[in-house]
């Protein structure tokens, strides 16, 4: 606990052991008079005397005890029940409607009014009546705020698998929601104590039935209030010790607050995919004394806007996407809305040379002055930057690079290689704990380090924005695209939200969305529009293409060079090598596969378009099986298979008024591989939720092994029924909370029936079937790489022994060596234990090398489907061509 901690909570600690330890305190019984009324203080009472002459500082020390204690019961529990109900409410709709009604039923009543009103015509009610009153009105404002909190929870991976595998409800509330809410927890715990310390002394001001005790401090100012000119500090005394208590909680609150989240402010750090970047303070050092901010926000606003994405002229070389694309992206935001650059100067990274320099050579860059032949300054310099974990290890480092205003520069590497380590580096934040070993990160003329908490929330609200490998976690579950946008947006009008969000490729109908309502690519992009709304000269994007099909992982590439063309200086990471040495200027690879740290590599000119190039064909053992029909009304050609185990049949789903999902058919057999591709937004998620139990479906029916199963999103409470899920984001899919032998023991003893003590040997088991180390076991997610994360979130389902895998996305935050050996483990396991797999991805090449079948869709529907080989080589459909680009 750090001393700013101690100070905050010094003053009401001393009160509240005082007021506990007080009848053992006293020098004088609480009703004995020492002296006349009103007495001034003496060395017999040091505080004077009262109305009936009794010593002040005796009947303090007596009457603070029942005031808190009775503060006490009340927040414990307000706060609790608010908390189990705020957790319901997130996994249940109809509970948290129930809640808002509630709440809005106690807006009409101020609490003390009702509270007055209840008690004057109850005057039997005592403490127990002012206990039920508080609960009443407190309740519902107080769940209302964790129902809020737990929404993000509750849309969390692990949840969710934890929902596909048949967990109770009180198990999800307890177990999964309510143990990740602990800072809100704490903060709302002393708020209400807070606010319960005001709600007694009123009452006990108002002469109400409430006192625990003989009296106490509130009793004391009313009963002395005649007498305070006499002898102030009987009126004193009590008013200051409530103060204390509650000036100085609320001050705790706030501290213990900001240090369990951190310098989190509008970039809205996240967690990631890589192993060691854990979100943590900002690591502030000597303040800034420059006084005067290089490109200020008043200077940077005054510029004229540029459009986003470039036109037939000026036209980037390198783009993947052709110059008719690019000028049809142009077409389509005549406004101009863009992202400003900054005007500040040149590089002193050598242009590469050779023959497969020429995307560097040719990149177009604005803010560089050819009639001097001088280049400009750079806006990032990173020199040497080293970081260690807390036990000495090498996070990462030594790296330096720089990078000039207009210029795209990517880092590459293998999952936990520490690349978004540095990328957060240029925000002034560390891993939490892990020290900056040497180097420096300069941004903007910003020593980003040595900037004191002002200066770097400023920094970060105007010159740099942030996009973490995760974006959805910072979207809040509970707004509107539109309003996710305004909030941070320089200009809130209603045709640059509308041109924001065009510019990432959704359409105006996603504004009214809530992000619960969108795919894992929708939410991306949507975080994406977020950023360049802000207009800042430094764009930080941390796998930006992850998660995108062909056609879109090209627009954003062109959006992303357009803004560079004007200005933007924009760092990114990635795992597609092809498309991001398209677009960079200058690409570094980071970790042990670099042949020196920080090497700086040229981007080649001769990448193909992003083409789609598959490596190998479907798999041998695909191939020889002759994998799964895609779908009994679409598949071309009808093999000799064995038994079909799993069977969906005119599934329909719709969101709102919206239909998502129209007459979907498809089947697995045991040991096969289904894919199912398609655009963002094209219904592969709510198809794979609905079949893992987790959404109603309008619709249909589920068999599997001849059973049918009940469709809708309670039909596994406390049970498996053969069919898991294993989510998209390794990170979000595991308990933050739990070890991995935690994680993996729960299936095991629910759903396996595996007894308590054969449950450690059973989890090294299944440990060792997805090829990890004994040892993880002890390790929390953090603690573990991407690829070990998903190794884990697969064992778990694998725990249960189901039938049928759903596997979505669990590849795209994976770098390629990590992607091929999740596959080649996936293969092995069907291969051996004859699960079917359906496998959701924007990866074409995975499904050509892994994938015997596949079912394209395209807006809720399936409209091409059969043989990968086939299929890929000769499709027939637009959408199918689109995921080829």
């Amino acid at each position: 606990m750090n001393r700013l901690r101690v100070l905050a909570l010094l003053p009401a600690l001393v009160v509240i052991v005082a007021a506990a330890l007080g009848p053992t305190l006293a020098p004088q019984p609480a009703d004995r008079p020492v002296g006349i009324p009103f007495a001034d203080p003496s060395s017999d009472a040091w505080l004077g005397a009262d109305r009936l002459g009794r010593d002040v500082l005796s009947h303090l020390l007596y009457g603070g005890w029942g005031l808190l204690l009775l503060a006490a019961v009340i927040a414990v529990l307000v706060t609790v029940v608010a908390c189990v109900l705020g957790a319901v409410a997130a996994l249940r709709q109809r509970v948290g409607t129930l809640i808002e009604s509630a709440t809005d039923f106690a807006m009409l009543v101020p609490v003390v009014l009702g509270i007055l009103l209840v008690l004057t015509s109850w005057p039997d009610a005592g403490v127990y009546g002012l206990i039920a009153m508080a609960m009443m009105f407190g309740v519902p404002y107080c769940a209302r705020v964790f129902a809020a909190a737990a929404s993000g929870v509750a849309a969390s991976g692990y949840v969710e698998a934890a929902r596909a595998s048949g967990e109770s409800l009180p198990h999800l509330v307890f177990r999964e929601v309510v143990p990740n809410l602990r800072e809100v927890f704490a903060a709302q715990l002393g708020l209400r104590f807070v606010e319960a310390v005001y709600l007694v002394s009123t009452a006990s001001f108002l002469h109400l039935p409430t006192t625990l005790g003989t009296g106490n401090w509130a009793v004391m100012v009313r009963d002395n209030a005649s007498g305070i000119l006499l002898n102030p500090w009987s009126v004193l005394a009590p008013s200051i010790a409530i103060a204390i208590v509650a000036v100085s909680v609320n001050l705790a609150v706030t501290e213990f607050g900001r240090g369990t989240r951190g310098s989190v402010d509008a970039v809205s750090v996240r967690q990631s995919a890589d192993p060691e970047d854990r979100p943590g303070p900002a690591q502030n050092s000597t303040p800034n004394d420059a006084g005067a901010e290089p490109n200020s926000s008043a200077a940077r606003t005054a510029r004229l806007p540029v459009a986003l994405g470039g036109g037939a002229n000026g036209a980037h070389p390198a783009s993947n996407v052709s110059a008719g694309a690019e000028a049809a992206t142009d077409a389509a935001h005549p406004d101009g809305f863009g992202v400003a650059g900054s005007a500040d100067g040149l590089s002193d990274i050598e242009p590469p040379v050779g023959p497969d320099s020429a995307v560097a050579s040719n990149r177009a860059r604005p803010m560089h002055d050819s009639s001097t032949g001088d280049e400009p300054d750079p806006i990032v310099v990173v020199d040497g930057l080293s970081v260690r974990g807390l036990s000495g290890h090498e996070l990462v480092g030594p790296l330096s690079f720089r990078m000039s205003p207009g210029t795209i520069t990517a880092l590459t590497g293998p999952s936990g290689s520490g690349k978004t380590t540095v990328m957060r580096a240029l925000l002034g934040q560390l891993p939490s704990g892990a020290p900056r070993a040497a180097g420096t990160v300069e941004v903007a003329g910003h020593e980003v380090f040595a900037l004191d908490s002002a200066t770097l929330r400023r920094f970060r609200r105007t010159e740099i924005t942030y996009v973490g490998q995760d974006p959805g976690s910072a979207l809040n579950p509970l707004m509107r695209v539109r309003t996710l946008l305004a909030e941070v947006a320089r200009d809130r009008s209603e045709p640059a939200l509308l041109e924001a969000v065009r510019a990432v490729g959704l359409s105006a109908e996603h504004l009214r969305r809530r992000p619960g309502e969108l795919s894992g690519g929708q939410q991306r992009r949507v975080a994406l529009a977020r950023a360049l709304v802000r207009r800042t000269d430094v764009l930080v994007l941390d796998e930006p293409l992850a998660g995108l099909h062909g056609a879109l992982r090209s627009e954003i590439a062109s959006l992303l060079v357009g803004l560079a063309k004007h200005g933007t200086t924009i760092l990114l990471s990635g795992h597609d090598t092809a498309a991001i040495h398209t677009i960079a200027d200058q690409v570094i690879e980071v970790g042990t596969h670099a042949a020196a740290p920080g090497l700086t590599l040229p981007s080649p000119a001769t990448h193909e378009s992003n083409g789609f190039r598959p490596a190998t064909g479907p798999s041998p053992e695909a191939a020889d099986r002759g994998d799964v029909d895609g779908g009994s009304s679409h598949s071309a050609v009808e093999h000799s298979r064995p038994p079909i185990v799993f069977r969906a049949s005119g599934i329909n789903a719709s969101i709102g008024k919206r239909r998502v999902l129209a007459d979907i058919d498809l089947a697995l057999t045991a040991g096969s591989a289904l894919a199912v591709v398609g655009a963002s937004g094209a219904g592969k998620t709510t198809l794979a939720r609905v079949i893992a139990g987790l959404r109603a479906a309008d619709g249909g029916a589920l068999t599997l092994a001849d059973r049918s199963i009940e469709l809708g999103g309670r039909r596994r409470i406390g049970r498996g029924d053969g069919i898991q899920l294993v989510p998209q984001n390794p990170m979000s899919a595991l308990n933050p909370r739990r070890t991995v032998a935690q994680t993996l023991g729960r299936p095991l003893r629910r759903i396996g029936g595996v007894p308590k003590n054969a449950a450690p040997q059973r989890i090294t088991e299944l440990l060792d079937a997805v090829e990890l180390h004994p040892a993880l076991a002890a390790r929390y997610p953090h603690e573990l790489s991407g690829g070990q994360r998903q190794r884990v979130a697969l064992a778990r389902a694998l725990a249960a022994e189901p039938s049928v895998l759903i596997c979505d996305e669990i590849t795209s935050a994976l770098d390629h060596a990590t992607a091929a050996s999740i596959m080649g483990l996936l293969d092995r396991i069907r291969a051996e234990r004859g699960t079917a797999l359906l496998v959701i991805t924007h990866d074409m090449t995975l499904v050509a090398g892994h994938c015997a079948e596949l079912v394209v869709l395209d807006h809720g529907r399936i409209v091409e489907s059969g043989r990968t080989a086939e299929v890929l080589a000769n499709p027939v459909e637009q959408a199918t061509h689109d995921l080829l680009v």
